[in-house]
Parts: C-alpha cells; sequence; structure tokens
C-alpha cells in the first residue's frame, strides 16, 4: 500500500499495545430502538462490550402480546425460532470476536417489528510478547517493494508493489537476485501471494482483480474479482481456503476452487480491534500478520481471530541499512523444513531468517 495514502492520524500500534494491557475499553452506547422505549434487547443491550469464553443470555423485553413467532438473528444469520421472548443462552464463542449485530424480528398476524441490539466482543487475555532470534541474514532486493512472500517446496517466491513496476518472481535466497520474474500490466499494483495446490494466487490494490497464476511459468490461467471498494492487501491459505486481507482488521476465507468468499474472522485483542492487517503466513492453526506501517507481527486464532501474540522486530535493521526509499516490515515467509520465518520489508536491503520462540522459554512455536 502506498504509505502517503494511508491514514496518518490512525492511533498507533504503539498505543493499540497499551490497551491491550491497560484493558481499555470504549464505553457502551445507548439502546437504538427508538419506536417504542418498552421493545429493546434487556441483554446484551445496545452498545454491550462483551468477553469471549462466556455464556451470551439473550434476553428481549416487548410490549407485543401473543406474537405468532419471534425469530433471531446474528449478522443476518437465523440462531432461533419461539413464539416467547423467555432469556436463552449461546456460547459467545460460537458467534466470533468483534462487532455483531443481533436482531428479532416480531411476527404478529402480518405485522413484523425488528428489534436490533449492536455489541462486541473481545478477546478473554492479553497477546503475550514473542521472541525471536536471527539466525542468518540475507541480501535483499532494495528495488523491491514487498507485498508477497511464500516459501513453497524450498523455493521462495516474492511479490512486489506499485504502479508501473509491480511484478512476481522467483528469488534466490543466497544472493537476493531474481531467477525469474513476470511484470503486471502497468496499471496494476501487485498484492499478496500464496501458493495453493501448486497455483499461485495473487491479489492486486485497488483494481478489483486477482490472478491464479501457473507455478512453473507464471502465466495468468484465470481472473477472479472482488469490490473495487474491497481493497487486496495480503494472503496465505490453510489446507481448504485461501485468506485474504482488505486493510481493516477482517481476515477474508475464499473457496479456491469458486474463488468466491466463504466467511471472515475479526482480529482482536482482549481490548481493541487490530486494524491494517497486511501479509499473512498460516503456520498449524496459528496466522502470522504484519500490521502495515508498524515494525510488528502478531499472532492470530484462526479460528476465532483472538490476538494470541506479537513479535517486536524495530531491533532487525541498523542504522547503516536504511536509505532514502526504505520502507515499512513486510513479507512473512515460513519454510516447514527449517522451522524458521524469513521476514524482510518494502525496499529493505535485507532478509533475516528468524526462529520464533514462546515468550519466557525457548520453546519454538511453529513446530509441525
Amino acid at each position: 500500500m502506498l504509505g502517503f495514502q494511508k491514514n496518518v492520524a490512525r492511533i498507533s500500534f504503539v498505543l493499540a499495545f497499551c490497551l491491550f494491557i491497560s484493558g481499555c475499553k470504549q464505553t457502551p452506547s445507548q439502546n437504538s430502538n427508538p419506536e417504542n422505549p418498552a421493545d429493546h434487547f434487556v441483554s446484551p443491550n445496545d452498545g454491550s462490550l462483551l468477553v469471549s469464553g462466556t455464556p451470551l443470555i439473550i434476553q428481549l423485553q416487548t410490549a407485543t402480546s401473543a406474537p405468532d413467532s419471534i425469530v433471531y438473528k446474528v449478522d443476518g444469520n437465523r440462531l432461533k425460532n419461539t413464539t416467547d421472548s423467555s432469556s436463552f443462552r449461546l456460547d459467545a464463542n460460537i458467534v466470533g470476536l468483534g462487532v455483531h449485530q443481533l436482531t428479532a424480528e416480531i411476527f404478529v398476524k402480518q405485522n413484523k417489528q425488528v428489534i436490533t441490539s449492536n455489541f462486541t466482543i473481545y478477546s478473554n487475555e492479553a497477546p503475550a510478547q514473542l521472541n525471536y532470534k536471527v539466525v542468518q541474514t540475507y541480501p535483499h532486493d532494495i528495488k523491491a517493494y514487498t507485498e508477497g512472500l511464500e516459501f513453497h517446496n524450498g523455493k521462495l517466491y516474492e511479490s512486489t508493489g506499485e504502479y508501473g513496476i509491480s511484478d512476481i518472481r522467483l528469488v534466490n535466497l543466497k544472493n537476493g537476485k531474481v531467477k525469474k520474474c513476470s511484470a503486471l500490466d502497468k496499471d496494476k499494483f501487485g498484492e499478496g501471494i500464496t501458493i495453493f495446490n501448486n497455483k499461485i494466487y495473487q491479489l492486486t490494490y485497488r483494481e478489483g482483480v486477482g490472478y491464479v497464476r501457473n507455478l512453473s511459468t507464471f502465466a495468468i490461467e484465470k481472473t477472479f474479482n472482488y469490490p473495487k471498494t474491497s481493497e487486496g492487501w495480503g494472503m496465505t491459505h490453510t489446507d481448504k481456503y485461501l485468506l485474504k486481507t482488505d486493510g481493516s482488521e477482517c481476515i477474508t476465507f475464499m473457496d479456491p476452487i469458486t474463488l468466491k468468499d466463504v466467511k471472515n474472522i475479526q482480529v482482536y485483542s482482549n481490548s481493541t480491534s487490530i486494524k491494517d492487517i497486511n501479509e499473512l503466513e498460516y503456520v498449524n492453526g496459528i496466522i502470522y500478520a504484519n500490521v502495515y506501517q508498524t515494525n510488528y507481527i502478531i499472532s492470530i486464532d484462526a479460528e476465532s481471530g483472538k490476538v494470541l501474540g506479537f513479535l517486536d522486530l524495530s531491533s532487525l535493521l541498523t542504522e547503516a541499512d536504511k536509505h532514502p526509499k526504505i520502507d515499512v516490515l513486510n513479507g512473512i515467509a515460513y519454510d516447514p523444513t527449517s522451522k524458521h520465518f524469513f521476514v524482510t520489508g518494502k525496499n529493505w536491503p535485507k532478509m533475516f531468517e528468524i526462529e520464533v520462540n514462546s515468550p519466557n522459554s525457548n520453546k519454538v512455536i511453529a513446530q509441525n
């Protein structure tokens, strides 16, 4: 992403981690059902701030007598049909972290009344600070505005951005030289890549188009579209889905065959959402993600979106490494053979092979 196009007024990630520690939360808003003050959700009331791992009590208060039926939904998905407003329990973990809307549709004869309540679910634990050590340092092309990085069968693939010079390349890890390269059209800004079933999947920034490429030749075999209002940022995959980011706190899961969105998770800590989720890497149920305009990588539970830990890589580059066009940390690749991560940044002169460990231990966290 282009740095000058970002909102520089956004709260810094450092402050976000202060929120992790302090546990500060916003003040809940008041109920937003103005039609009849008697008709509202007692629980969760509008603006509720909740914690994962605890039962969610659904309780509706309505003046409507003897409804024909009440249909409860969360985010448009049906929860329950009933004929009374008795309270019931729902596991917050089923709903997932983040912002949600609860709806009750009350039917009486031919009439329908809709009551809503918005609530937010946070993680029930603060993220841990992860440790790392640098195993090896390699040269990296300082002209490469890195957007995606991936190891596949012992080979390193990289995608680069910026209009007019975006490409996808096969890189010699040892010397940083480009072994093979395919340029994007000059009106396309290349973004994240992932390799799944021997195909390369690639996003573009604001062009609303993605590519499915031949792994050997880089030739485009298929294209897929997404709304231009939804930017393309980072990619990775599980054994079933492609995962992509768009600069928000959401990670979207795509079907690799239909190339349609299936579901998403919202990335939350115990006190805040984490926006600007960028380049991704998936290892054993955990998503590792660069946070744009920061030196942090966060680890995320792929099922819930819970932020499990964070890695501060601000000390990787020395003052001697910096040059006028150097940009932010971006690019994560995992080598399952060495069980090491490879990280770099936009226009960085170096790539770093690192071993990531659990907090306060020497246990490598990405074992197979």
